[in-house]
């Protein structure tokens, strides 16, 4: 899975990066979401599936606090891994790749 630099969430720029030894408060972290900075950290070395699965569950903690929803830890962690497991387990293609509108020449 390509991650991208940055995404865009409620019109609020959010830089992604990746980091060798995250912790949250003493604690060895998959991926940190700075509310301050605006910046979601991803560890290194993750499998697919986890490094899909942790990258969406820092952009719902970015989406709860841009619009102050207010939810628990728990809540985050299971929208993450479901979310996830929707998409996967039914194939979904959400996004349709742009044709593009150059015709190739004919030799």
């Amino acid at each position: 899975m390509k991650v991208p630099r940055k995404i865009s969430i409620a019109g609020h720029e959010i830089a992604i990066k990746h980091k060798k030894g995250l912790s949250v408060n003493g604690q060895e972290a998959w991926g940190i979401w700075d509310d301050d900075k605006h910046i979601i950290y991803l560890r290194f070395g993750m499998d697919k599936t986890r490094k899909q699965e942790i990258l969406i569950h820092e952009i719902i903690h970015a989406i709860d606090h841009i619009h102050v929803l207010n939810l628990s830890e728990r809540v985050v962690k299971i929208l993450g891994v479901e979310i996830v497991a929707v998409i996967r387990n039914n194939n979904l293609k959400l996004i349709e790749q742009r044709k593009s509108s150059v015709k190739p020449k004919k030799v």
